[in-house]
């Protein structure tokens, strides 16, 4: 889990382990809480369909060229 020398408390003798912490969050805009979406956020919900619609293009092209590539080696 914690990797190190371990440290033996000078009081009672037991063993500790240092409790990670989690850094604060600035974030300079309304919280999401409140509503508030970071500018790339909404630019990946503003692009979401014409994102899809790409990797179903791929997708349908990595399909068909899989099937043919299949095709010609049996």
């Amino acid at each position: 889990m914690f990797s190190g020398i371990p440290i033996i408390c000078d009081q009672c003798g037991s063993r500790m382990h240092k409790v990670p912490t989690m850094p604060s969050v600035n974030w300079n805009m309304p919280k999401p809480s409140q509503g508030g979406l970071h500018p790339l956020v909404e630019q990946l919900n503003a692009t979401h369909a014409e994102r899809a619609d790409a990797f179903a293009r791929k997708k349908e092209a990595h399909v068909k060229r899989t099937e043919s590539e299949n095709d010609t080696a049996g």
